[in-house]
């Protein structure tokens, strides 16, 4: 597996990373592993002020009603979380706390994204990531998913490449400057079933992705302290229902269409198995996305909470698409990561 990584342009290494890398990826994966990544993703000269001034928000994206929502919409009103004990068990647990980290800086959050699309269509965009990393002082690291960018194996389109996804979990767990406690999962268009499913399979089989958490401690089931669906696809189904040009692929993807195969449909769908989703879960969503359409966001929020595990908080994005503008784009990243900051704080993890 590949995969992109970035960090504050600032943030001081006592020894080259990708010497700390290849310990982190030996101690989780065994030394035959031929997982890499490109480190160091830097922001360059006039990147962040391309971003803040290159566009304008438009007038008529603005966010809208957030957490109190029915089947059939949000509404326009005030944000309400979900009280903890909805959340059910909290499965995370933490053994190293934040602040100073084997000679390094202070101990940052960090952030696996799980990209769209598939081969060259939705390729990570590393400035994204060094934007991301810089603005909200934490690491992203950026799986490229067997199959996609170099990587070998085969995209499975949310099959056995969510594994890929647990390995990064697992990896960034193992640095030594990463808070623990401050692990998160975001998944963008189709990473968010990677994302949702990568989280499913911890809870639901703790044997096949249980994490080491120290001596003497017993192994962490769900290592992530949250995760926020971006445009996200909560039910693979209407995805073929609504993207017609996408319908080949899925057929060869997937090995069918939904009704010739639905139990591989169903198991990359979130909506179908949302009492396994132990974890947070924060969606933001355009109400114009063409690619994704704002029912996907509706479905989860509607499957989430019939299982008594609403959303943490959903932000709907009037009038905008999947690809939003700079300026919106970073300021969608800085409401994900305060949600999740937030459950987190809350929940107590």
């Amino acid at each position: 597996m590949k995969g992109y990584l970035a960090w504050p342009d600032d943030y001081p290494l006592a020894r080259p990373f990708r010497d700390v890398w290849r310990e982190s990826v030996v101690a989780v994966c065994g030394g035959a592993s031929r997982l890499e990544c490109e480190p160091r993703v830097t922001v360059l000269p006039g990147t962040l002020e391309a971003w803040a001034g290159e566009y304008a928000i438009p007038a008529a994206v603005r966010p809208v009603g957030r957490a109190a929502h029915d089947s059939s919409h949000l509404h326009r009103g005030a944000h309400h979380s979900p009280p903890a004990h909805a959340l059910g068990q909290a499965y995370l647990r933490t053994t190293r706390a934040g602040g100073a980290a084997s000679g390094d800086g202070v101990a940052l959050p960090a952030v696996v994204f799980c990209r769209g699309g598939i081969g060259r269509v939705g390729a990570v965009r590393k400035h994204w990531l060094a934007h991301w990393a810089q603005t909200q002082r934490c690491i992203v690291f950026a799986p490229c998913y067997r199959g996609n960018e170099g990587s070998e194996g085969r995209d499975e389109f949310g099959g056995s490449d969510v594994e890929d996804v647990q390995t990064a979990v697992r990896v960034l767990r193992a640095l030594p400057f990463v808070v623990l406690e401050e692990v998160y999962l975001v998944g963008f268009s189709r990473g968010a079933i990677n994302a949702l499913a990568a989280v499913a399979r911890w809870t639901t089989d703790p044997a096949a992705g249980a994490v080491p958490s120290g001596v003497g401690c017993p192994p962490v089931i769900a290592p992530v302290a949250g995760v926020a669906v971006w445009g996200g696809v909560a039910d693979l189904a209407l995805t073929y229902e609504e993207r017609i040009d996408l319908r080949r692929m899925l057929r060869r993807v997937i090995g069918g269409p939904p009704w010739r195969v639905p139990e591989r449909y169903e198991a990359r769908s979130a909506v179908c198995w949302a009492g396994a989703l132990r974890v947070p879960v924060v969606i933001v969503h355009g109400t114009a996305d063409v690619q994704v359409s704002v029912r996907h966001a509706h479905l989860l929020a509607e499957a989430l909470r019939s299982v008594g595990r609403p959303a943490w908080d959903i932000c709907l994005l009037e009038g905008a698409g999947h690809h939003l503008s700079p300026l919106v784009h970073d300021a969608v990243v800085t409401w994900i990561m305060e949600k999740l900051r937030q459950a987190r704080r809350v929940l107590g993890n």
